[in-house]
């Protein structure tokens, strides 16, 4: 960091009194009482950048545990959800509470509200198994680009 205006006066002021001021003695003050003082100064900036590390610091961490208490508060919301099934009342407590914990947000701002108690659960349906089908064998569907590479084929043959 670059010294400010008055740093860099002050700094001048020593070095005149370093110098040219050097057997000049005034009550109270002299060139030792300056030096004093400038190491105070130094001393007050590295203990206050020292601060602003810590600071920092406390500042990640208290974010890191405020995201694993919002995981928590969101499996726990999960959890009651499913306790709450047949209990309209509590589920929309949980639900109102997963809305306002996504509506606060986190520091990553990615929270989503917890899954509603009616949501279905298990295995998704069987899809369409016309493909093996045996009334549409014999058809096949190929797709534009195949027929079009079927076509490249006989034109370079």
């Amino acid at each position: 960091m670059e010294p400010s205006r008055t740093e860099a006066a002050l700094e001048s002021l020593l070095s005149l009194f370093e110098s040219e001021l050097a057997d000049v003695i005034f009550p109270d003050l002299g060139v030792e009482t300056l030096r004093q003082a400038e190491a105070l100064l130094t001393a007050r900036k590295h203990a206050l950048a020292e601060a602003e590390t810590a600071l920092q610091a406390a500042h990640h961490a208290e974010d890191e545990a405020h995201r694993a208490f919002v995981r928590l508060g969101r499996k726990a919301i999960a959890y009651g959800l499913v306790f709450a099934d047949d209990q309209p009342k509590l589920a929309s407590q949980l639900q109102g509470l997963a809305l306002e914990l996504a509506e606060s947000g986190s520091s990553s701002g990615r929270l989503e509200a917890a899954p509603t108690a009616n949501k279905r659960r298990g295995r998704p349906k069987k899809a369409d198994s016309s493909l093996f089908d045996p009334s549409t064998e014999g058809s096949t569907t190929e797709s534009p680009g195949a027929e079009a590479g079927s076509q490249h084929r006989d034109a370079a043959a």
